[in-house]
């Protein structure tokens, strides 16, 4: 068994694969565990002055820095809906109940303005149980079928439209 030559003692891993440039041959012990390579060089007093006035200034101040544009990074309009999906999710969290049925459990967001394009408007969104999302997407044409007999939604017939613009506004006229 050959041990780790940093120093530390512990046994030094198998290579799994060839690596030339670190010079590791599959089925032979690696000179260093990953990430030890560097502990047992010695570094000038200069290179640690360096080093611990790096760790203690810049990279607290710039991960605020990148932590602050990414929280007001504003998302582009023409985002892919799960970019936009997840957009939602993080600035209006779900309440977990269904604003149709008021069923509590996982809810989903359904957009109400098919086929206009996905927007981050949250007045644009219905937070809905999977099967009045089903029956929702049917009854826009967005989905094919459904197959949930046992949902509340479920005795709310497909072909009376008027029910879900009164209650989910779908075909509303809404200014931007």
């Amino acid at each position: 068994m050959k041990l780790c030559e940093c120093g530390c003692g512990a046994p030094a891993p198998i290579a799994k694969a060839n690596h030339r440039i670190k010079g590791h041959v599959k089925g032979q012990p690696t000179r260093f565990i990953n990430g030890h390579n560097n502990r047992g060089r010695p570094k000038s007093t200069e290179t640690r002055e360096r080093m611990s006035a790096y760790a203690s200034n810049r990279p607290k101040a710039h991960h605020e820095k990148l932590t602050a544009a990414a929280q007001h990074r504003p998302l582009k309009d023409d985002a892919p809906p799960p970019a936009i999906h997840k957009w939602l999710n993080r600035h209006h969290p779900k309440a977990g109940r269904c604003e149709h049925c008021g069923a509590e459990g996982k809810t989903d967001y359904a957009f109400t303005r098919h086929p206009e394009p996905y927007t981050r408007r949250r007045s644009d969104y219905l937070e809905l149980c999977r099967g009045c999302h089903t029956v929702f997407d049917v009854k826009n044409g967005t989905r094919p079928q459904w197959d949930s007999e046992n949902h509340p939604s479920a005795n709310t017939p497909i072909s009376e439209r008027s029910i879900w613009e009164q209650d989910y506004g779908v075909g509303r006229e809404t200014t931007t």
